[in-house]
């Protein structure tokens, strides 16, 4: 996997220690769309099509179908992204929590609880800083996803 870039040393920083090779910068941001696993798939395919019913949509899926999705973007499950132990901080949702809810009102104080815990966890402050280019866009993608489902309610 490639390095972080640590943007307290530049490449040009002469105070390095000899024999030490400085941090080579981040691929750039296409690199993730160009990533393709297994399936011929690319992770920035494979995060649109867990957000939105199809590429060309523009209304993403429910939000409690995307919360109880959320695993399935994680390695091992996604050969796309590098793994990471902050992944595994992640509390899966189960498929039928929402689904034998009777009550409009209960059902919305769950959804905003699990709304506001994925924000906790995808917060970008909260994230660790070592992750790597695909895990940032999937983090982000996530977050983004979140945010868009809470302007539209």
């Amino acid at each position: 996997p490639p390095r972080e870039f640590d943007y307290r040393r530049s490449q040009s920083d002469s105070n390095a220690a000899p024999g030490r090779t400085q941090r080579e910068p981040p691929v750039s941001s296409s690199a993730a769309t160009r990533r393709v696993g297994a399936s011929g798939v690319t992770l920035s395919d494979r995060l649109k099509s867990w957000s939105h019913p199809s590429k060309d949509a523009k209304k993403p899926f429910s939000v409690d179908k995307l919360l109880v999705t959320v695993p399935l973007l994680f390695p091992p499950d996604n050969e796309l992204v590098e793994d990471h132990p902050y992944f595994s901080r992640w509390k899966a949702i189960d498929e039928d929590a929402f689904w034998n809810i009777d009550d409009e009102a209960q059902l919305g104080k769950m959804l905003k609880r699990a709304v506001l815990k994925a924000k906790l966890f995808l917060h970008p402050d909260k994230l660790p800083k070592d992750c790597t280019e695909n895990q940032n866009l999937l983090f982000r993608t996530m977050w983004e996803a979140i945010l868009e489902y809470e302007r539209a309610s």
